[in-house]
This record gives structure tokens, sequence and C-alpha cells, in this order.
């Protein structure tokens, strides 16, 4: 029989044994990468005439390992809605170095990783109602673009014999610069009645931009001329967004509901081409002003405010990081954050706080966007003259060098690897709240054992044959349950309960005694449960 010592000690080993290595949080795994796979196929505008394409995505795992439920990670790059070199600049491509750098961080940590491209195409140079009215459809498309990999995920899943060893509970949208408006658009943008509103419409014609005749509705399920339905009949929805930049058409769009996703917002304050709040997008190569969004301090502070971002709350707090698990880097964050968010400052004559929960501003001098790209002038000499060979373009390097150095004068792969450095020290801890992950079971201090009787824990039947249903007051809610053997080794971990019973199956648990550790906001219980 294990007395209430042998019990305590086994917790206790339970939290310092994740000391060494934990995954989705450390780097463990060397990565395999599959190119050009396609997730789909749909219109694309971008030669002015509606074109038929496959939508691809290059696919990074973590080598060597056999899980079968592992979070996955859609990554959409940056571009302005076009392809490299036509938007005046370098990146805007699943090669683009911060999407590689990002995606293998990711795989090296456990998560199977999806750097998606999506359909490009808008006219800058035209009136201000074409430039408006192109680019909400670009970011409409980008957004239907977004659902449809997702789909195309949990179709694999349920049909395909799970080729990617994901769990399709636990998916991030992340997106980059342009891709940041896809994340926010999918995330959002769920009926066509929320583009009802003036800025909208066509100030010209009186109607609404995008067209729902021709491209359907914001999930992408409706044939049309300019919309092909890829994976029918399974759900959209993702538990994260993360996004570096982008924006979002309006904030009246983040509802509370419960198939929003959880928020994760980063954004350079003087980013020209994405507000930082509410303001303006404006065109990279001419600088004509498109139409008013809201940003990333916005679009937080929404999500924050109707609830959608309560997964996270625990990230939040110091108290609830070991240094030993997480390291100094996401403490050193949070507590910048915290900083951040007691300083007010005029933006675009808006008297807003620097920063807020889960979200991090990056504070560069003058006009810049994208301090985690970088580019290498050599091999652009050395690419340019062969794009132009093969498209019968008339590219210049030294120009898109230029371009891009106005708003990322002093890039460089150190400077690059600082903010996604700083951007995965916000991510990871945020990622194992809102995917439910056990990266830690010393997330909440082992200090905090709470009392079997005080919480009225009850675990039932035990010993048991099949189940055991786990009961606490209905004022405490399970959050995780992680099952032990008597070697401290974890077999089972249940996340994302969120009521106060769980019925706990056996599905393959051999004979024998194990420790439940049962986490609360409050806290952790300890149980020794046995089974026949």
């Amino acid at each position: 029989m294990l007395n209430r010592f042998t019990l305590l000690s086994i917790v206790l080993f339970i939290g310092a044994s994740l000391q060494a290595q934990v995954r989705y949080v450390d780097p463990m795994f060397s990565i395999e990468k599959t190119a050009d796979v396609v997730y789909a196929e749909n219109f694309s505008i971008l030669t002015g005439m509606p074109v038929l394409q496959p939508l691809l995505t290059d696919v990074y795992e973590p080598a060597a390992d056999d899980s079968t439920n592992r979070p996955a990670v859609i990554l959409m790059h940056t571009g302005s809605f076009l392809p490299p070199y036509l938007n005046g600049g370098i990146t805007g491509a699943r090669s683009d170095s911060a999407v590689v750098n990002i995606a293998t961080r990711l795989a090296q940590r456990g998560y199977v990783v999806f750097a998606a491209t999506y359909r490009a195409g808008w006219n800058p140079f035209g009136s201000q109602n074409i430039r408006t009215g192109t680019l909400l459809n670009a970011a409409y498309r980008g957004g239907q673009d977004a659902h449809t990999a997702i789909r195309w995920i949990k179709k694999g899943v349920a049909e395909d014999d799970n080729p990617y060893g994901v769990d399709p509970s636990k998916i991030v949208v992340w997106g980059l610069g342009t891709g940041g408006y896809n994340v926010n658009t999918a995330a959002y943008l769920d009926r066509y009645s929320e583009l009802n509103e003036d800025k909208w419409f066509n100030s010209e014609t009186g109607n609404i931009f995008v067209d729902s005749s021709l491209v359907g509705g914001p999930l992408g399920l409706d044939e049309r001329p300019l919309n092909r339905v890829n994976h029918p009949g399974y759900d959209s929805d993702f538990a994260l967004g993360v996004t570096m930049g982008g924006a979002l058409g309006d904030t009246v769009w983040v509802e509370g509901k419960g198939s929003e996703p959880a928020v994760i917002g980063l954004h350079v304050v003087s980013d020209p081409f994405a507000p930082f709040a509410n303001g303006p997008v404006i065109v990279p190569t001419n600088r004509n002003f498109v139409v008013n969004v809201h940003g990333s301090s916005e679009i937080v502070r929404q999500a924050n405010t109707t609830g959608g971002n309560d997964t996270l709350a625990a990230a939040n707090v110091n108290e609830n990081l070991d240094p030993d698990v997480y390291g100094p880097l996401p403490l050193a964050v949070n507590l910048i954050n915290q900083a951040y968010k007691g300083v007010s400052f005029d933006y675009l004559g808006q008297s807003i706080p620097l920063s807020r929960d889960n979200m991090y501003p990056f504070r560069l001098p003058g006009l810049q966007a994208g301090p985690w790209d970088y580019w290498d002038k050599a091999t652009l000499d050395a690419t340019i003259p062969v794009v132009n060979m093969r498209l019968g373009t008339m590219y210049n390097s030294d120009t898109l060098h230029l371009n891009s150095l106005r708003t990322n004068p002093d890039m460089s792969p150190a400077k690059a690897n600082a903010y996604i450095d700083t951007t995965m020290a916000i991510f990871i801890p945020r990622g194992c709240e809102a995917l439910g992950l056990d990266c830690a079971p010393s997330l909440v201090p082992v200090e905090e054992l709470l009392s079997k009787s005080a919480i009225a824990l009850t675990i039932s039947p035990n010993p048991a044959t099949d189940h055991q249903t786990i009961s606490a007051d209905n004022s405490y809610t399970i959050r995780e349950v992680t099952v032990y053997d008597v070697n401290g080794r974890k077999v089972r971990h249940e996340g994302r309960i969120d009521s106060s019973t769980y019925r706990l199956q056996r599905n393959g648990l051999t004979r024998g005694t194990y420790i439940l550790r049962i986490r609360f906001d409050e806290g952790i219980a300890a149980q020794k449960v046995m089974f026949y």
C-alpha cells in the first residue's frame, strides 16, 4: 500500500522529472519535411481571369516520433496578397526564412506544421473602391483557404488513417504579416451578413464589395464560380490563432462565441502596412490608403473582454510558470509586458495601453515591419535573373533589396532569431494552455496540493474494470487529468475537460495501480487508483 508520504513523493517526482526535456517546450526532435503537398484546389484571380490552382503546403514533422495525437499548426506566410517580387519585396512564400525558422522550431518540439500557401491577387493601383474591394476579397479568400486547410487535416484524421498523427481538437492557425489577416478572418468572420456595414460597400455601385454569388460564404462551403468546395462534412473550428502583424476588418466580429479560438497577437507598433490598433491599411508600394481596420491591440482587447482568451489566463501569471520547465525568457517577457500594460501612448489620436495580456508590442524606431524576416542578398542576386528568364519579368534585385530594407533596415539572421525567440517565449506556455497540452505538470506549483475532502473529490468505482468517474464539488472545475504509473512515468493525459466531473476510460491501461494527477484552477489533487 502507498502511504501519504510515498504518494506526495511521487507527485513531487512528477514535477521534478520534467525539468529535463519537456515535449512542446524543448527542441527534442530532428525534423522531416515533405514539400508541395496539395491540400485543396481553388480559383485564383491573380492573372485577372479565374484559374483553378492547387493549394500547397510543406509539412514539417518531428522525426522518429510515433505519437498519433500531436497538435497541428497551419502556418501562413506574409506577402501583401501578392507573390514575392510582384509585391515589391522579397518575402511572400513558404520558403521565407521566418516561415522555415518557425516551422522548424515547432516541429522540433513535437508539433506538426503545415506551412501553407493561399490564394493571392488584388489591385493596389486602382481607384479607392478598387483598392478596398479587391483587398477585402483577397482577405476573404485567405480566410476561406484557412478553413479549407483545417477541414483537410480533419478529413485526413477521419478518413485517411491520420497520416500526420494529428489531434483534430488541437489546431493552431498562425499567420505572419498578411497571413495574420487570414487567421483573424477565419477566426471571426463566420457569416456573410457581418459585411453589412458602410465601409464594406462600394460607394459607386452601392453593393457589398464581396459578392456572395461569386465567392459564397466565408467558410468556403458554397460552390460558386470563384469558389471550389473542398472537404465538406467537417467543421473548421480551431483552438488558437497566432498573428505576427496583420489585422481584422472589424472587431464587432469578435463575439466571444464558443466556436471562436483564443488569439495571441504580436505586432510592431510602427508597422506601416497593418495598424497596431484602429487605423488604415496602406499600400506597401505607393503608400495609398486602402481601408480602416483593427490591428492586434484591438483584436486581443476584444478577445480578452469577451472571454475568448480565458484559456490563456494562467500563462500571463509568472507564478504559474515553472522556470525549470519554461526557462527564464517567458517569465521575462511576461514581466516586460506587465510593465507595458501600464504605459499609455497616443496612437493616431487614440490613447491606448502599449500592451495587453496575450499580446506583445515590438517597439522599433521609424516605420518597421517583419523584423523576424531575413534574406541573403547574394542569393537574391542569383535568383532574380532566373525568375526574369522564366516569367519574362524585369525585376531588379537591388531595387527589391532596398524596398525591403526600408521597413527592416538592419535585417540579419541574429535579429530575425532574436524576434522569433521572443515569439516562441510568448507562444509556448499559451499554446500549452489553449491546447490543453501536458507541457508541464508543474504549471501549478506542487505545493498547492488540494485537500480531497475540501473539494469533495470522489473517484468511483475504485478499483475498477473499464472506467472511473472523477467528481468534485461543482465550484471546482477539472482542467486536466494525467495518469502515472507507480514509478512516476506518465501513461495518459486528458486535457481541456472543463467540467466538475469526468469519466476516465481504461482504454488499454494494464492491470495495476496508478496515480491520477487532477488539475484544477486552484491547484492539483492526487489520488491512487486501481484497475483489475
